[in-house]
């Protein structure tokens, strides 16, 4: 087993995931406290996201450790709080695919990850059917009238009542232009985290987004507060 896939498992079994201080959970208890679920929202584009929590504090060092540090048992926790409320009728999940150039440089695609601890969890196939371009300008803290248009391919065709999966929904410009390469579908994006504006109801571009009802969406309940630590008990983090 490689050295760097050894050390990050080790680190996860004694660090915090979010803020890596000492515990014997995968999240220390102050962190767990901070997560925070938001409400289903309708992007400009009219996709509905149903996120498992606002990108803040713990849940944004999450995100972070996922992307950037590898750590893909971060996923499991975002992946127990998407099973609970991923409507029953979702048909297929399809990641959106991280740009060639980082999934190699970070050793990890972060939304093909989440798909697949969404799918042990659900039993919901997971579709690879967008391709991602080899490069584009990182949107992180961009806003939408400076983000470029991402032009994803359509490898594989999709179901209707199909899912995108993505790590960060801020804009919606990612998941917009996912859409528009697979010819309008999904209508529906499961992400890690949601970005807080987004979540208020106000779109980057200024103009008003309604927030759809979470209620009647599947066949669960919805329980709105941090998960314990037990659901970022996982296996391991080479998948």
């Amino acid at each position: 087993m490689p050295e760097a896939v050894t050390a990050r498992r080790y680190v996860a079994r004694v660090l915090c995931l979010a803020c890596t201080a000492p515990t014997p959970d995968r999240l220390c208890s102050r962190c767990a406290r901070e997560l925070r679920s938001p409400p289903d929202t309708l992007l400009p584009s009219g996709q509905l996201v149903i996120g498992a929590y606002t990108h803040e504090g713990a849940a944004r060092l999450l995100v972070h450790a996922l992307k950037y540090r590898g750590l893909s048992v971060a996923a499991e926790g975002f992946a127990a709080e998407l099973a609970i409320r991923v409507p029953v009728s979702t048909t297929a999940l399809v990641p959106v695919p991280r740009a060639l150039s980082r999934s190699i440089r970070y050793g990890i695609d972060p939304a093909a990850v989440l798909a697949r601890a969404v799918s042990r969890k659900t039993g919901i196939t997971v579709i690879h059917a967008l391709g991602a371009p080899l490069w584009w300008r990182s949107h992180a803290g961009a806003s939408r009238p400076k983000r470029l248009r991402i032009r994803f391919r359509q490898r594989l065709a999709v179901p209707r009542g199909a899912a995108l999966v993505d790590d960060v929904v801020t804009t919606g410009t990612t998941a917009a232009a996912a859409a528009d390469a697979l010819g309008g579908l999904p209508a529906l994006v499961l992400a890690a985290t949601v970005a807080s504006k987004i979540r208020s109801g106000e779109s980057p571009s200024g103009g008003r987004v309604t927030g759809a009802p979470a209620s009647g969406t599947n066949d669960r309940t919805d329980p709105r507060v941090p998960p314990p630590n037990g659901v970022f008990d996982a296996p391991g983090d080479g998948s």
